[in-house]
């Protein structure tokens, strides 16, 4: 049998932490234009990986995907993220919509203002 316990239960698990603050700015963002070319460039990295890869397994596929992503896209991203605007501080939310002749659109924003606190 279980003898019951007069210790005080244990204290409740503390908060979730916050995600660490972004590092101070070292440069200003990208610029628009520079985004687009380092992507087109890399777009091209992944036309140039399909032609050559065309008789390979899923698995060489995947492998060789990887480390070409790896090699082009995480430095730039990792550069980018470190260029990143500070977060605010308040208890606002940000809400991305991304919607092209959708019918589903203003339903949706309506939606997100009615129930939204401010």
């Amino acid at each position: 049998p279980v003898v019951p316990s007069n210790s005080p239960p244990p204290p409740p698990p503390p908060p979730p932490k916050r995600p660490p603050k972004v590092p101070s700015k070292s440069s200003p963002p990208p610029s628009l234009t520079s985004t687009i070319t380092f992507l087109s460039t890399f777009m091209s990295s992944v036309q140039a990986f399909s032609k050559t890869h065309d008789h390979q397994t899923i698995t060489e596929i995947c492998t060789d995907f990887y480390s070409l992503i790896k090699d082009k896209l995480y430095p730039w991203d990792k550069k980018y993220l470190q260029n990143m605007p500070e977060r605010r501080e308040d208890s606002s939310i940000f809400v991305s919509m991304a919607s092209y002749r959708d019918e589903n659109c203003l339903p949706t924003l309506l939606g997100a203002y009615s129930n939204s606190a401010n």
